[in-house]
């Protein structure tokens, strides 16, 4: 199993294309684990039912990709968003899919060396830097894809982020009157 952690405020094309990829490599079901609305970030605007329900519904027919709520179910109880270490600690021994950035920044997390030590990563390049597979990191290399949730919202703003969603994703979004929350 390889979980996929995110915001995905919205789900691009980008987050589906890396998913498809570990997929289609490892054998494995990928599994999205959108962060709770206890997650607490400034562009983080559409609240967790909606982000959940837009993952669902645009993978919903697809096989080897689900997607998860363990953290909104935890938040709930707790009142406290989980750190990722916790939330892995929840399966059995789940790779962790990361983009580039996020790997590069992992020491910082919270208990990130624990998750280094201890979860295979799987790390998708978005750059042209040197980074090397080893016992517990895997890279995937691809296209380099310059689309992030970031982009897509802009888009969306202006009118235009349709380029950057699945057809199933912003129809999602168009049914369910929820553009405002990029306006």
């Amino acid at each position: 199993m390889i979980l996929f952690f995110g915001s995905f405020n919205p789900l691009t094309k980008a987050h589906l294309k890396i998913a498809h990829k570990a997929n289609a490599i490892f054998n494995e079901e990928v599994v999205f684990i959108p962060v709770s609305d206890g997650y607490k970030k400034e562009t983080l605007i559409m609240p967790f039912k909606y982000r959940y329900g837009m993952i669902k519904a645009t993978i919903d027919d697809e096989d080897g990709l689900k997607v998860d709520d363990i953290e909104e179910r935890i938040f709930k109880k707790t009142k406290r968003q989980m750190k990722t270490i916790e939330t892995l600690s929840y399966f059995n021994k789940p790779k962790l899919l990361l983009g580039e950035d996020n790997f590069k920044n992992l020491k910082n997390w919270y208990r990130g060396k624990d998750i280094i030590d201890n979860y295979d990563l799987i790390v998708y390049k978005r750059s042209d830097d040197d980074i090397q597979d080893s016992d517990k990191v895997f890279i995937i290399e691809d296209d380099i894809i310059d689309m992030s949730s970031t982009k897509a919202r802009k888009a969306l703003k202006e009118g235009e982020g349709e380029n950057f969603l699945d057809a199933k994703t912003y129809e999602y979004l168009l049914r369910n009157d929820l553009l405002h929350y990029y306006k």
